[in-house]
């Protein structure tokens, strides 16, 4: 992690309607070999049932859809992978944005989407890359509780990562693990041997 002791990255927003909206951030650094990436979990608390909306705006140009991800594709520079995990409906669509007075530009834009009654919650993996060399990694959620633990496995050839993030300290077990923290991240190597940690808001 680029900050071993605050991997995590919240801020709050309270919207008009009543809803509470809470986005937590950590950042994986790519260690000695694999791509970096992020992991975006919103909360959103309140009461009634909603359509709630999570958009990513990509750069203007081609994007490729998959099952439930959406990449950029640019065949030099930087891309970006947008993987939806746990609930939603994740489609590619096209927003718009300003270039000048009168001028608009029409950009990719990931849209994940549920309609259910709050708390909600939406789990979005972002990975950048270079050129066309598109990350194969296999992903898990291992659990996803709107008001509670989020948890993700990453796997990246003979890496396993499990990153966490809840709203307040919380002990949680899980894929062979527990921790006893707010968030964090925890890497092991093929053997299973640990080889990277950091934990957030340990008592």
């Amino acid at each position: 992690l680029r900050q071993p002791r605050s991997p995590l990255f919240p801020y709050t927003t309270l919207f008009r309607s009543g809803v509470l909206h809470r986005r937590q951030i950590l950042f994986a650094r790519p260690g000695d070999h694999g791509h970096g990436y992020f992991l975006v979990v919103d909360r959103l608390t309140g009461t009634g049932e909603h359509a709630l909306d999570a958009h990513f705006h990509l750069a203007p140009g081609a994007a490729v859809a998959g099952e439930r991800e959406v990449r950029t594709d640019f065949a030099d520079g930087g891309n970006l992978l947008v993987r939806g995990l746990g609930d939603g409906e994740l489609e590619l669509g096209t927003s718009w944005f300003m270039t000048g007075y009168g001028k608009k530009t029409d950009r990719p834009d990931v849209q994940f989407r549920q309609k259910r009654e709050l708390p909600a919650v939406f789990v979005t993996l972002l990975v950048p890359y270079r050129g066309r060399e598109i990350p194969e990694w296999q992903t898990r959620l291992l659990e996803a509780a709107a008001d509670g633990m989020v948890a993700v496995e990453v796997k990246a050839g003979d890496r396993r990562d499990v990153l966490f993030a809840a709203p307040d300290f919380r002990s949680w077990s899980g894929a062979g693990l527990t921790v006893q923290a707010r968030a964090g991240l925890l890497r092991q190597d093929a053997a299973g041997a640990m080889t990277a940690q950091a934990l957030v808001g340990q008592p």
